[in-house]
């Protein structure tokens, strides 16, 4: 995966209203959920690399950075800003709100989803 997969992947799951993803008992985030939903930091977990001891772990801990993928070329940094907008969404989460935070992060400094409109 690219940082441009990585943000399509993004703008699309977000599109589509696939975030966040949550535990629906506990309401705790996820990285993954029985029902497919993946938050911004489980999208950099490839499937080979996933074991749910890594649920309940957050981004910034060392288990966790050593399974996203480094191919992608996000810092670790990068990383906790990104999952940091996931997760302050809560339940009312704003395509349009949650774009424009990504989109603002210096690891994505010029960058657009692919076919967006999105200026």
């Amino acid at each position: 995966m690219t940082k441009q997969d990585l943000l399509d992947e993004i703008d699309r799951r977000s599109r589509l209203g696939l975030f966040p993803s949550r535990d629906p008992d506990s309401g705790f985030c996820r990285y993954r959920t029985t029902d497919g939903r993946k938050c911004f930091a489980g999208l950099g977990i490839p499937d080979e690399k996933y074991r749910e001891h890594l649920e309940g772990s957050v981004a910034t801990s060392h288990c966790v950075r050593l399974v996203l993928d480094p191919e992608i070329g996000l810092t670790g940094d990068d990383w906790t800003d990104l999952q940091l907008i996931h997760d302050s969404q809560g339940h009312a989460w704003d395509h349009d709100d949650v774009m424009d935070a990504v989109l603002a992060l210096p690891c994505f400094a010029g960058m657009r989803p692919s076919g967006s409109q999105q200026e």
